[in-house]
């Protein structure tokens, strides 16, 4: 069965699917270097883990086509903006400052003498702003113990809040020469400032270095609306997973290494690993419902459950993390293998993240129903997988 792209679709499993392949990488990021990277079987697991910051690129391809998926689909609504930005508020806030909550008052208290810093009262701010990605560049301060990671959460927050916009003024043929435009943009800003030695940490978190994975994700949302461009991409869509293999390899070869702040990564990398990750994704989408080898892996259960809690299990996994080695500590003395570690740490942000989703993120997510789109007439050329991002 070849998905029509004519007719609405309310779900997309494939790009469950993707969101919990994303945040398996990101755990396995942080949660990999505690393996031996000498012993054979580990080895693989740690060299798998180093390729794991690129779940957030994925992450950002893929709220740039949904969101503007979404925002196509509701343009002619009479209350376009207000039910975007009601309903992503709905999404994202509960269990965003439920965390912020935990972060600055009660983990303070239970590790009073960690050596990473807590932010400080004028950086909460900034936190609570979602402009955490900002400290260190217009102001003084330091990435964060446990929501260092949130700086990819304030990016995403500072393209909602302009990207409907431009969605809304503009038509299809437009948004892809702004989102190309602007993705071009991106690269020669991140190489200029690499000339001029800006601090690899600050290139890496910045909006305007970052935001191409965004607009190739829009990019790619207003594309499949085009019948050639989708014609196309039928043609190929069965090989698109090895696009992001040949991009992560091809990094990975131009670099020397895979580290986030090599210069090689930063300058045109972020950038193919998105043109990648957007392969994938449009590879999902257009194969959708074919029974191939990718779909019945995106939609297995396993990684449509792991979707469905990636946000909470983005937010969760590192507080997770720092909570099983102290009670390990204060109950016997000493850490567990890491081979133990590991998996019970992939074990309890999936048990947190579940309860995260029932009693933080859920009553709120029933409330998002009130705040649909209204039409005077029924929209024409509803994109697929449009509703599917929230």
């Amino acid at each position: 069965m070849v998905q029509d792209f004519n007719k609405p679709q309310s779900w997309m499993p494939p790009l469950d699917g993707l969101r919990g392949l994303a945040i398996l990488m990101v755990m396995l990021f942080h949660y990999g270097p505690m393996l031996n990277s000498n012993s054979v079987l580990q080895h693989g697991v740690v060299f798998v883990g180093q390729l794991g910051w690129t779940g957030v690129d994925l992450f950002f391809v893929l709220s740039g086509f949904l969101i503007t998926g979404i925002l196509l689909d509701s343009r002619a609504a009479e209350n376009y903006f207000s039910s975007f930005y009601v309903r992503r508020v709905l999404r994202i806030f509960p269990a965003y400052y439920f965390a912020l909550l935990i972060a600055f008052f009660f983990f303070p208290v239970l590790f009073p003498r960690v050596d990473h810093p807590f932010p400080t009262v004028p950086e909460r701010f900034w936190f609570l702003a979602y402009g955490q990605n900002w400290i260190g560049v217009l102001v003084d301060g330091n990435r964060q113990y446990l929501i260092g990671h949130f700086w990819s959460l304030a990016i995403e927050e500072q393209f909602y809040l302009i990207w409907p916009w431009i969605v809304y003024k503009n038509n299809t043929k437009q948004i892809v020469r702004l989102a190309m435009g602007a993705s071009l943009f991106s690269v020669v800003l991140r190489f200029a400032l690499l000339a001029r030695h800006v601090t690899p940490e600050a290139i890496y978190r910045n909006t305007f270095t970052r935001m191409d994975a965004l607009l190739i994700g829009a990019a790619l949302a207003c594309l499949l609306r085009d019948s050639s461009c989708l014609l196309w991409l039928r043609r190929y869509a069965k090989w698109m997973w090895i696009a992001p293999l040949a991009a992560l390899e091809a990094v990975r070869l131009a670099g020397g290494s895979f580290g986030t702040h090599v210069p090689a990564v930063q300058g045109l990398g972020f950038t193919v690993i998105a043109l990648g990750y957007a392969a994938l994704v449009g590879g999902a989408v257009v194969t959708m419902g074919s029974g191939s080898m990718l779909q019945r892996f995106l939609c297995s259960a396993a990684m449509r459950k792991l979707g469905k809690y990636s946000y909470a299990a983005y937010i969760w996994h590192q507080f997770v993390r720092a909570i099983m080695l102290k009670m390990e500590v204060g109950i016997w003395g000493a850490h567990l293998p890491a081979t133990v570690n590991v998996p019970l740490m992939f074990g309890g942000t999936l048990a947190v993240s579940v309860a995260s989703y029932a009693l933080v993120e859920r009553p709120f997510l029933a409330l998002k129903g009130r705040f649909k789109a209204r039409f005077s007439a029924a929209p024409e050329g509803v994109v697929a997988a449009a509703a599917a991002a929230d």
